[in-house]
């Protein structure tokens, strides 16, 4: 996807949605081990009187907001139903330099996939 302004590029955009097998089934637990020890955790005990846990992940460029030229966010959720060893995967990526958005997109499987990995190391 091209933005257009006036006749003119204001930034490349890709939206993709993968399903990522995994051979660990328990991405859950991963979730709850990075999350039980959090404050986020803690104050949701505070509040709603129960230990809660990670059910997906979404990770957004901290310095670029969703209306920025620039931008970058993963959402990463465990598939709902048996087997249980299936990730719903979106991205949303867009850069303003069509260079830098070329080679940021023809790598984003493999830093995915590493990204994955290094969860459960």
């Amino acid at each position: 996807m091209t933005s257009f302004s006036n006749d003119k590029i204001i930034f490349y955009e890709i939206q993709a949605g993968f399903t990522f097998k995994i051979t660990e089934k328990a991405i859950i637990n991963q979730f709850k081990k990075y999350f039980s020890s959090s404050k986020l955790n803690k104050n949701a005990i505070k509040h709603f009187d129960r230990k809660m846990s990670l059910f997906s992940l979404r990770l957004f460029d901290e310095k670029n907001l969703p209306e920025s030229p620039d931008y970058f966010e993963i959402t990463i959720e465990p598939h709902p139903l048996p087997p249980y060893n299936l990730l719903n995967i979106i991205v949303i990526y867009r850069h303003h330099k069509i260079n830098e958005f070329i080679l940021f997109t023809k790598e984003i499987e493999k830093r995915i996939i590493a990204y994955i990995e290094s969860l459960f190391e």
